[in-house]
């Protein structure tokens, strides 16, 4: 069967909204003094912002998937966006602290219909053996979003930091004018069922990356302020060197899981990224822990991609994609939590139980063979 097409203009607007979730997640790292001093708290206290944020975000994506496919991806997309439009000018309005946090979680809560219903879109719209590519290009918008929150929200806040959810309020209004296109022969998935054993699995794979390699920021640039004395400019450009790593490598990932397929590229990225995550202590100079980082985080994006695209061949993707990745930001925000101890304890340990968690997900791959379920692409359901 055919693929269906999308006009340049709604192909655009899609991968536009995968720089929203990200985006939002991160846009008051950098301003916390700030929003701090609007607020009359400290710095310290701001940065429960960022888990206010996340935290809701996560969560709703583990339903959201299921929600949409049972009312309607178009609506809900479409829902979420003027929601986010009004959570940007509740927080660029908010007259207390507790009316921003509320906003905030609101654009969290938003956003979770956001980036995983637009995979599930792409994946409608596109041939199978491109898939992959197609993946990769949106996974390099979600950097993008990623690596520029801190950057644009610093640059607004020397005005005022209202104005950067002013900018996402606008943003998401823009998109709110361009019309989604609907799924061809769309099935809702009332009875569908998301959770079997080998989802379980990709859902712990998610949970190690994001734990062990993209929620590592916060160990990596610590670790460069303890053993390579990097000032704070130096710590956040070797973070920032990560991200941009992966806003060029994204699309030939995606490349790569078209030709060689997602239990290769998966199993590959997952070691590489080991290696270098291990090899962190042994650093012996910024530019040569920025090497590593630069490694280890677009290994990281190749894994997800590689089950991103595999979990869209299954029979219950609509309801499953959304649930899948929320894991990977639950592993991000669990990683202070479990990692921290053990670095305070021994700052190479740190680094040296990540790896081996993920060396530990290899031979959980090699055994419980996730990525060998039954699948039904577009093409073969058609």
């Amino acid at each position: 069967m055919e693929t269906a097409r999308l006009t340049r203009v709604q192909r655009v607007a899609l991968y536009a909204g995968g720089f929203l979730g990200p985006f939002g997640g991160l846009m008051t790292s950098s301003i916390l003094p700030e929003l701090g001093a609007s607020y009359g708290i400290s710095p310290e206290e701001a940065s429960v912002s960022i888990m206010v944020y996340l935290l809701p975000f996560a969560t709703t994506m583990l339903v959201s998937g299921s929600i949409s496919a049972r009312w309607g991806i178009r609506r809900m997309m479409t829902t979420a966006y003027v929601v986010i439009t009004a959570a940007g000018v509740l927080c660029a309005v908010a007259p207390s602290w507790h009316v921003f946090l509320a906003g905030y979680f609101l654009l969290g809560v938003s956003n979770a219909f956001t980036n995983p219903l637009i995979v599930t879109l792409l994946s409608r719209f596109t041939a199978v053996d491109r898939l992959g590519r197609t993946l990769g290009i949106f996974g390099a918008v979600a950097a993008t979003g990623q690596l520029s929150a801190p950057l644009v929200s610093g640059l607004f806040a020397e005005l005022t930091w209202r104005y950067a959810f002013i900018f996402v309020a606008v943003y998401a209004l823009l998109l709110c004018t361009i019309r989604l296109p609907s799924i061809p022969n769309q099935q809702r998935q009332t009875g569908s069922r998301t959770l079997s054993w080998p989802i379980v699995w990709l859902c712990v794979t998610n949970l190690t990356i994001g734990a062990c390699v993209t929620g590592l920021g916060f160990l990596v640039a610590l670790f460069a302020y303890d053993n390579l004395g990097s000032s704070a400019s130096e710590r956040g450009i070797i973070l920032m060197i990560g991200g941009v790593s992966s806003l060029i490598v994204a699309p030939l990932a995606g490349s790569a899981v078209d030709r060689w397929g997602s239990r290769t590229v998966s199993l590959a990225a997952l070691l590489i990224s080991a290696s270098f995550i291990l090899a962190v202590p042994l650093a012996i100079n910024p530019l040569m822990l920025a090497v590593l980082w630069a490694v280890a985080i677009p290994c990281a994006l190749a894994v997800a991609l590689s089950i991103n695209k595999h979990v869209l061949g299954l029979r219950s993707a609509d309801s499953a994609i959304s649930f899948v990745q929320a894991f990977r930001f639950f592993g991000a925000g669990v990683a202070p939590m479990v990692l921290m101890p053990i670095y305070l304890w021994q700052n190479a340990w740190g680094f040296i139980v990540a790896a081996i968690v993920l060396l530990a997900t290899i031979l959980l791959h090699l055994v419980a063979r996730p990525f060998d379920s039954q699948r039904a692409t577009a093409t073969e359901t058609a």
